[in-house]
């Protein structure tokens, strides 16, 4: 049986320029649990789910959580944003078009990759995930490794609050 870590999370601010410090963050965390994923992979990974999160969705200005398990040769990331309700999809952009590649890097990198919608039973509000398996993934369904995170999402404010 491999030894996990987690599951643990962290809130960062909704803005652009958190993203380095979420980058820095997980691949921190992947070392000190001497991961063996790449950690080149897993910045690029945390840097699209968490621009997308900041740019698409209400947690710009907001708060976007970053969730994770480790163990010694893998790793599950989530990301965690204050809503649209609507799944995200790849798409495949024009050749000159700026833009729109993001899920399809996540896709290319990840061994799985998943997303679902829940709401906060305080507001109503829509909390979005999409997580990513890095590595070699564990034989456990995505809706046990996540169901930890019913507990913690309706405890954070996650949207901007407007003035």
């Amino acid at each position: 049986m491999r030894r996990c870590h987690g599951p643990g999370w962290r809130l960062f601010y909704g803005h652009p320029a958190q993203a380095q410090v979420a980058r820095d963050w997980v691949v921190g965390l992947l070392r000190r649990h001497r991961c063996t994923v790449d950690p080149d992979d897993a910045a690029l990974v945390v840097s699209e789910l968490f621009a997308n999160a900041v740019r698409h969705t209400r947690s710009h200005g907001g708060q976007v959580l970053i969730g994770y398990w480790v163990w010694e040769d893998g790793a599950w990331i989530a990301v965690c944003d204050a809503g649209p309700a609507a799944r995200p999809a790849p798409r495949a952009p024009a050749d000159v078009t700026e833009g729109g590649r993001g899920l399809l890097v996540v896709q290319a990198l990840s061994s799985q990759v998943g997303s679902f919608t829940t709401t906060s039973c305080h507001t109503g509000a829509p909390r979005h995930v999409v997580w990513c398996g890095l590595g070699k993934p564990l034989d456990v369904a995505a809706a046990d490794v996540w169901a930890w995170l019913a507990c913690v999402l309706p405890t954070v404010t996650l949207a901007a609050r407007h003035r």
